[in-house]
């Protein structure tokens, strides 16, 4: 039946739908893991231009640069095409314009008289000793300019008709050889930097990749600027031309070329597509030092797999000035390996290690697994509306859609289905973990958020963590481990899950939140508004694969730091957002403070839609992604402890200080059962609120049993500290009345926790009072057991009022005190005028005894078995076991074979009715035996008992050794026939106990009435301040 309710039709339905989808995801993703832990090769890739001006500033060769930079364990250089500007500030061309020959021409007629005279005006005259160069230089002009612009008049000189400043500094006229021989003798790859040239036709692209080294001799190609080769061309068909050749083609990391995406697309099903980071120069020169962008380079190979770093060099700045800055550069390098290396990464230093990727080893899924996990994801959106709006969704329902999306699925583009069903994943699992969690929270009777955190930590995490690995299964594709392809519908899945979580906590705690907004518009509503809008704001352009708001100088290093220290940083918006308001949320609606609960459902969602897409960005490795959601909950989660924690001091601090209000509070040993201890704080609890019936009582509870007993006082939950200390701080009387709790023979624990209580409402100035205490047994064989018993004293010293029950708590008192003398009083139960004295019966036939034993206690059990052989054996002997403490009384009658029910003490309206005898081990059981004037025999385990039985003059106490058959036999015989004896001198005793009761609480009274003022002396004391 148990298994038939908590596992319905429907969820074993979903289960058998979701599970293939989770095998195949789980498949998947570890195929994943194998391809990126292989992924270890990184290619740094310095700018060859930028690195060649230092050398030339520092007066290095460029052969021992290039040895350097090999040495440093640098992989390529990236080498751009020169330009006539690069080439003369190089010295290997000189560049003239028409008006400087001009001055350099005795006859003023020279330039027109030149052939080419009718286009003299803007033309540049290039002039080099290499006519090799310029034979280059024509051979590539050739290619981007008009036959006619172009003339060669000499082999050192050639003639462009072209000559603005753009043209000069921009247009690519080829590479030069020798770097690529340098670069070869030094084991250095070579990446080639293409610059485009718009409306080159596809003849003259086609001579131009032809002129290119060869694949075998490059390790990739990028292209300079922000357009493509080919780009405002015949850009297609110069594609086409590129996919006949092996380049591997640069995509820029964050640099939306144009042209870049049509690349990808028809290259990357058969050439490799390499990421490559760059820092442009102009960050380079206002905002980044080496340490932070260091921090950079690793963030993008550690997280997002990039393997070709652009590496660029620190130059001159208005920031400060650099001595040497080979050496700058040089150590920047090694620093940034080491870096890297230290995260187990290696340095590709050479062609096979450059062009190597591990990852092509996870495949492509195939169809079936598209199918099962896009099933499973779809299955979310189904989960979301039987939460929510349709729970008495049929299970057929489930089936035919089910039968839906598999038709859809063969009738849909893969493409399409993929789209569709990360989506509706992405939106339905984000939601239903925090809907789940709220509808469980409505249902809890617990009360400890401590006890109520982990549950619903659980909740909204698991359905999280569950759809990101159906998504990471569906998009396993090599597209989107590469980043060729991404994941559609970012924003959606950022906007949708927040709103949809919003609108369900407004249904279950909106009326608080409705009725601040129906109010006219003031400060607190204005605020909360503005901050709300504001967050949500920051949420969404902070969200998704393109981003509005780019972190601050101080975000920035706050995250350097944690990835130093983490190695995968968690996000903001979990860890400093969404984990803390789970504490700030639970600790509001403990409180049934509702009115923000709404928003703050939306701060908790956003941390639960950032898990999911944290598991979205697929180039990141998958367990970098899991170690980040990870390091997100538990620093999120310890930074909500903390700030609760400080809030609940500042809380009690301001509490601390606030004026105390008319209540009592009493603590004790209550709520756990226990018959003695209830009918004591209960009977207190009465007679005070008879007395003092404007003044509020609040009783220290067990969390247990707070919900099964309605009681007209307020409860408070023991678990729940805070509402425990601001009883302490805020309550006038703080009254322990009577019992047992301070001893420490059992659990030093137990009296150090009560002697808190005592100092922290004694120091909030609250007036304690300790009526009838019964003092030890102590533990004073450790140091801690012999401190607690000074502290013990000390407060024992510092009491308003206190009284003891019995000579030997007087003893105590006296020695831990250091006081002279106390009252003797009794227990307070002797105060109750409802416990009933039974009936008289005939016990001529059958004598009736009534047995409470602890099961604790090392003989109990042997008196059981004592007390049924004798009750088998006699026929006129019936024996009634009771329980004062269900569960620890009860299990030594259950052990001895006892099989009928067990009588409660709590649960019957006339104690001890019936019977004629009652032998006890409690406390309570002789002193309630007492009142109902019922002959009674106790067993002394406890000092307590026989301190008590003293009190009376009573003589049947024994210890629990002598509780033999043979003993008690003839002592229930005894008092068979001297009941009637017997129970008139326990009438007189108990008149006698009542008396000393009543005059001891008279004297609380008095103490109190002296202490607080009177409205007036025939009315009622009110603990207000002023009359």
């Amino acid at each position: 039946m148990n298994f038939s309710r908590n596992f319905s039709a429907f969820n074993i339905i979903i289960a058998l739908i979701l599970l293939p989808g989770l095998i195949v995801s789980l498949w998947r993703c570890a195929f994943r893991i194998v391809g990126e832990k292989a992924n270890q090769y990184v290619e740094i890739a310095v700018d060859f231009d930028e690195f060649k001006y230092l050398s030339l500033d520092e007066n290095l060769h460029l052969r021992d640069l290039l040895g350097l930079l090999k040495t440093n364990k640098a992989s390529s250089v990236i080498v751009s095409e020169d330009t006539l500007d690069s080439l003369e500030k190089e010295g290997r061309i000189t560049i003239m314009t028409s008006r400087d020959i001009r001055k350099l021409s005795l006859d003023k007629n020279f330039e027109i008289e030149h052939p080419i005279a009718q286009n003299t005006v803007g033309t540049l005259w290039v002039h080099s000793e290499d006519t090799g160069l310029l034979s280059r230089i024509e051979q590539i002009l050739s290619l981007k300019l008009p036959q006619e612009k172009l003339i060669r008049i000499h082999q050192n000189l050639l003639l462009i008709n072209k000559s603005t400043q753009g043209f000069r500094e921009r247009l690519g006229v080829g590479f030069s050889n020798e770097i690529f021989d340098m670069a070869e003798e030094n084991g250095l790859g070579v990446i080639l930097k293409i610059r485009n040239y718009p409306g080159m036709t596809l003849e003259n692209a086609e001579k131009f990749i032809n002129i290119l080294p060869l694949p075998a001799e490059v390790s990739a190609i990028m292209f300079a600027e922000e357009e493509v080769f080919g780009e405002r061309g015949e850009k297609e068909k110069i594609i086409n031309l590129m996919l006949q050749r092996a380049y591997r083609i640069c995509e820029i990391e964050f640099l939306d070329q144009k042209g870049m995406k049509d690349y990808v697309t028809a290259l990357a099903p058969k050439r490799l597509i390499a990421r490559i980071h760059s820092i442009s120069r102009k960050e380079l020169d206002l905002k980044y030092k080496p340490t932070t962008a260091e921090a950079r380079w690793v963030r993008a190979v550690s997280e997002r797999s990039v393997r070709v770093l652009y590496f660029r060099c620190f130059l001159q700045n208005e920031k400060q000035l650099i001595d040497d800055l080979i050496a700058h550069n040089i150590e920047y390098l090694s620093k940034t390996v080491k870096a890297l290396e230290k995260l187990g990464f290696k340095m590709a230093d050479d062609k096979i290690k450059r062009l190597s990727e591990p990852r092509l080893v996870i495949g492509n899924p195939v169809k079936s697994e598209i199918f099962a996990t896009g099933l499973s994801l779809f299955m979310g959106l189904l989960i979301l509306l039987k939460i929510t709006i349709s729970r008495k969704m049929k299970n057929g329902f489930v089936i035919l859609y089910a039968i839906a999306l598999s038709a859809a699925f063969f009738f849909t583009k893969t493409a399409y289905w993929t789209i569709a069903a990360g989506l509706t994943g992405a939106i339905s699992y984000a939601s239903i973990g925090i809907i789940w969690a709220l509808n469980d929270l409505q249902k809890t009777k617990e009360r400890s958020i401590f006890k109520i955190l982990p549950g619903f930590i659980v909740k909204i995490l698991s359905t999280s963590i569950f759809g990101g690995i159906l998504i990471c299964g569906l998009y396993s594709g090599i597209d989107f481990i590469l980043k060729y392809d991404q994941f559609r519908g970012i924003k959606p899945a950022f906007i949708l899950p927040v709103l949809i979580a919003f609108a369900w906590a407004v249904k279950l705690y909106g009326g608080g939140i409705i009725k601040i907004l129906h109010k006219p518009l003031n400060s607190f509503s204005l605020l909360l508004i503005s901050v709300a809008s504001f967050a949500f704001l920051a949420y969404i352009l902070r969200s998704g694969n393109l981003t509005f708001i780019k972190p601050s100088d101080f975000e920035e290093n706050f995250r350097i730091m944690l990835e130093e220290i983490l190695i995968a940083r968690p996000r903001n918006k979990e860890f400093l957002i969404g984990y803390p308001t789970v504490f700030v949320f639970l600790f509001l609606y403990l409180r049934k403070s509702y009115a923000i609960l709404p928003i703050l459902v939306v701060f908790i969602q956003m941390g639960q839609v950032s898990v999911i897409n944290s598991m979205c960005h697929f180039h990141t490795p998958f367990l970098l992604s899991c170690l980040r959601i990870f390091n997100g909950l538990w620093i999120g989660l310890l930074i909500g402890f903390v700030a609760l924690i400080i809030t609940l001091f500042i809380r009690l601090f301001y509490k601390f200080g606030a004026e105390k209000r008319d209540r009592l509070f009493l603590i004790g040993y209550f709520g756990y059962g226990n018959g003695g201890d209830e009918i004591l704080w209960q009977t207190f609890a009465e007679r005070f609120a008879t007395d003092f019936p404007h003044t509020q009582i609040s009783v220290l509870y067990s969390d247990a049993n707070v919900n099964q007993y309605d009681h007209k006082y307020k409860l408070v939950r023991r678990s729940n500290l805070l509402d425990v200390i601001e009883e302490l701080l805020t309550c006038k009387i703080i009254a322990v009345p009577g019992g047992g709790v301070f001893q420490s023979s059992t659990s030093l624990k137990s009296l150090a926790y009560y002697l808190f209580l005592l100092s922290t409402a004694r120091l909030s100035g609250a007036f304690i009072a300790l009526p009838s205490q019964g003092l030890g047994p102590w533990n004073d064989k450790t140091k801690i057991g012999r401190l607690l018993m000074k502290v013990m004293g000390y407060e024992l010293r510092k009491a308003n009022f206190i009284s003891v029950r019995d000579k030997m708590s007087k003893d105590e008192f006296i020695k831990l005190s250091e006081q002279e003398t106390v009252n003797i009083s009794t227990d307070l139960v002797f105060l109750n005028k409802s416990i009933k004295k039974p009936s008289q019966r005939n016990v001529h036939k059958t004598l009736r005894v009534y047995a409470i034993l602890r099961s604790s206690v090392d003989e109990s059990k042997m008196i059981a078995k004592d007390l049924l052989r004798m009750a088998a054996v006699n026929a006129n002997f019936e024996l009634v076991p009771m329980a004062m403490q269900p569960d620890e009384d009860e299990k030594v009658w259950l052990d001895a074979g006892w099989i009928d029910p067990i009588a409660h003490i709590p649960n019957c309206d006339n104690i001890f009715e019936g019977a004629d005898i009652i032998i006890s081990m409690r406390l309570h059981g002789c002193i309630l035996a007492s009142i109902t004037c019922i002959p009674w025999i106790g067993i002394s385990y406890d000092p307590k008992v026989r301190a008590y039985a003293e009190s009376c003059n009573w003589e049947l106490c024994i210890n629990p050794n002598e509780a033999t058959k043979e003993y008690l036999e003839p002592i229930f015989e005894k008092l068979k026939k001297a009941r009637s004896i017997c129970s008139e001198e326990l009438h007189k005793i108990a008149a006698h106990k009542i008396q000393i009761a009543e005059e001891d609480y008279q004297k609380l009274y008095q103490t109190l009435e002296n202490r607080f003022t009177l409205l007036s002396p025939t009315e009622n004391i009110s603990f207000n301040s002023s009359p």
